[in-house]
Formats: C-alpha cells, sequence, structure tokens
C-alpha cells in the first residue's frame, strides 16, 4: 500500500471494496492529515514459535484453535492450510481436481474435508506406525513434518495417489466410500491403502478387485473397526490391517 504497487502482478495498489472515503485510493492519494495518522499507527502483535518438537507446529495449531470462536469457525484442514503453508500443501489441493478423486468423493468440499481425507490416506499410507490419537493431531504432525516434501517427494505422494483412485474408481465405482449411503472415512482410508500398499503387484482386474472389496465390508470385524471408535489406535491398525490382507491378490 504504501508502495502503491501490487508487487506480485506490478499493478497499481489501491484501496477497493470498502463504503468509505478511502475506496479507490493509494497511499498518495490520502490526505495529509490521514497519512500523518497512518504513519503514527501502532499495530500490535503477538508472536508464538514453538521451540520443541521441532518439526511442526502442532502447539500453535491448539492455539490458533482455541482462539478461532468468533465467527464462522474454520475447520481443522483450514486452520492446517494458514499453518502449514507450502509444497505439501499446494501438491494435495492440485491431487484434490484428479478426476477419478472426484467421482470418488463427489463435488468439492466448500471446507475442504475432501483435501484432509487426501491428507488422511498420505498420512496413513506412509506412516501409520507412528498414529496415536487424536486423529486431527496425527495429521497435523504429519503435514508439518512434510510441509516442505522434505520426507516423501511430489513424485512418490502423486503416483501412489493417482494410481490408488484409479484402480478404485474404475473397479469399484462411485459408491466405493458410501456403503450406506454417506461417505464413511474410515472405509476411505483403509480400503484406499489397502489397494495403495499392493499396487506394486499386477493390478488385479476389475472383477477380482469388487469381489475382494464385497468380501471386506461383509466383514463383521471390519464393520466394527469402520464404524466405531474409528480413530482409537488399535481399531485404525486392524482396519488396515484387514484390506491390506484381503487387497493381497497373492496371498
Amino acid at each position: 500500500f504504501y508502495s502503491g504497487i501490487f508487487e506480485p502482478t506490478g499493478k497499481k495498489f489501491a484501496l477497493t471494496g470498502l463504503s468509505s472515503p478511502f475506496n479507490g485510493l493509494t497511499y498518495k492519494d490520502l490526505a495529509p492529515e490521514d497519512k500523518r495518522r497512518l504513519d503514527d499507527s501502532i499495530i500490535h502483535a503477538t508472536i508464538i514459535r514453538q521451540d520443541y518438537p521441532d518439526d511442526g507446529n502442532s502447539s500453535i495449531y491448539f492455539v490458533f484453535e482455541r482462539l478461532n470462536t468468533g465467527g464462522t469457525q474454520l475447520q481443522p484442514q483450514e486452520i492446517r492450510s494458514a499453518l502449514f503453508h507450502g509444497e505439501f500443501y499446494d501438491l494435495i489441493h492440485e491431487l484434490n481436481d484428479n478426476g477419478d478423486w472426484r467421482s470418488l468423493f463427489g463435488p468439492v468440499h466448500s471446507r475442504r474435508r475432501d483435501q484432509e481425507l487426501i491428507l488422511r490416506f498420505l498420512a496413513l499410507y506412509f506412516d501409520a506406525d507412528t498414529y496415536k490419537k487424536p486423529m486431527m493431531g496425527y495429521l497435523n504432525t504429519f503435514m508439518g513434518r512434510n510441509r516442505h516434501l522434505q520426507r516423501y517427494s511430489s513424485e512418490d505422494i502423486t503416483q501412489v495417489f493417482e494410481h490408488t483412485v484409479s484402480a478404485i474408481n474404475r473397479s469399484i465405482g462411485s459408491k466405493a466410500f458410501k456403503p450406506k449411503r454417506s461417505l464413511n472415512a474410515a472405509i476411505l482410508d483403509s480400503v484406499m491403502v489397502g489397494v495403495a500398499t499392493n499396487l506394486h503387484q499386477a493390478l488385479p482386474s476389475r472383477s477380482l478387485l469388487l469381489e475382494r472389496y464385497q468380501h471386506l465390508v461383509s466383514n463383521p470385524d471390519y464393520q466394527r473397526v469402520t464404524e466405531t471408535a474409528t480413530t482409537d489406535e488399535e481399531n485404525v491398525r486392524r482396519r488396515l490391517s484387514l484390506a491390506i490382507e484381503t487387497f493381497n491378490i497373492e496371498r
């Protein structure tokens, strides 16, 4: 505003969208008394720094969440987009436009639930051994640690995601994660991890993959761990194990 130029575009920067005499003005256009008042203003800021652990912003996330009480409260993935913005966040945003994923999930979610579920799949595929509830904190840590794709590359993430959603969509279809009408996040994360883990094998035929899926979702043990206490450590590990075993065509 002071320079009068919006740096990314090089275009003139003026105030817009204001119902006041300042609408359309640049700093140079301000009256002398308004310039003095702006120049003499003080902006108070509190800087919150996390010293430990040093590979994430989990503490800052919880402070942000507790302060987030006015107006429309942000959803977890909306907060992550602010605190963990970087190459990993940008990649998730790109993957969210994948056609197979859109067919499986449905329309783009206005509060980024679809992006959170992509993150959930990637976290449980690459790092399930470290899972501890709550799920929200686990996802925060995973996203913070790979914020700049320093642990898992864009190529590895894109390949496993695209191949997984393609295989599921072509074999099972848009109802894969919605066996009882609404989307079940526990079925989504386990089916995707189960298929992804077995992608090193020759892809099974569409009919075989669908047959294995139907066998899985009809298993009473699997139903239990995808319908109750779905973020408990034991239930998460059990459903991932069942899905991985079911989609293993070599056994």
